[in-house]
């Protein structure tokens, strides 16, 4: 394990910076629920490791896509494997600018209806 990993904040309480953004979100933690969020930064300023860290804290399972490499296939899979559950997956889509029409539209429509 790399040592960025390892000293990688395992709680809102531990990130350092963002405070704004943080406070919202530990608010939102608190509520138990989250609205669907885009994390926009520089690489390395903690956008996987906030997505990590919100799901670890409301208990929810974390998916990490890439959208370079993404299939409409795995999108539907961890939707369809969530479906009618009341524990929401956390899914955190690296790159996001880069998703084709398709992978677009096939999260569309669970995000509306916020089934995901």
């Amino acid at each position: 394990m790399s040592l960025s990993l390892k000293f990688r904040p395992k709680s809102l309480e531990q990130i350092v910076g963002q405070g704004k953004i943080v406070a919202v979100f530990k608010k939102f933690v608190a509520a138990g629920s989250i609205p669907h969020s885009i994390f926009f930064g520089a690489a390395g300023s903690g956008k996987t490791t906030m997505a990590r860290v919100i799901a670890s804290e409301l208990n929810y399972d974390f998916y990490e896509l890439d959208a370079t490499s993404l299939k409409v296939e795995d999108i539907r899979k961890i939707l369809s494997s969530h479906a009618g559950s009341l524990i929401k997956p956390l899914i955190f889509i690296d790159e996001i600018h880069r998703l084709s029409k398709t992978q677009q539209e096939v999260l569309l429509i669970p995000m509306e209806n916020y089934a995901a």
